[in-house]
């Protein structure tokens, strides 16, 4: 790590100090960003499954209706 500069007052966090990146080197809090980061996609997936599926139930609700105002002005 010798070509990197330590940010002052962490352990894990170092500056590249040609473009001014900075790198976290504790493997442990990269693989839970990793995961966190997987959990958070799962959830954006689940959430657009359950918008698409009540979208997809309300549209179903219109087509019930408006064969139910039918049936009734048919036999009304």
């Amino acid at each position: 790590m010798n070509k990197y500069q330590k940010v002052e007052g962490t352990e894990s966090l170092f500056r590249d100090p040609y473009n001014g990146a900075v790198l976290n080197v504790n493997v442990d809090e990269i693989k839970k960003a990793k995961i966190l980061k997987a959990e958070r996609k799962k959830k954006a997936l689940e959430f657009e499954a359950v918008k698409e599926d009540v979208e997809t139930m309300k549209q179903d609700m219109a087509d019930i209706k408006g064969l139910l105002q039918r049936l009734v002005e048919k036999n009304g």
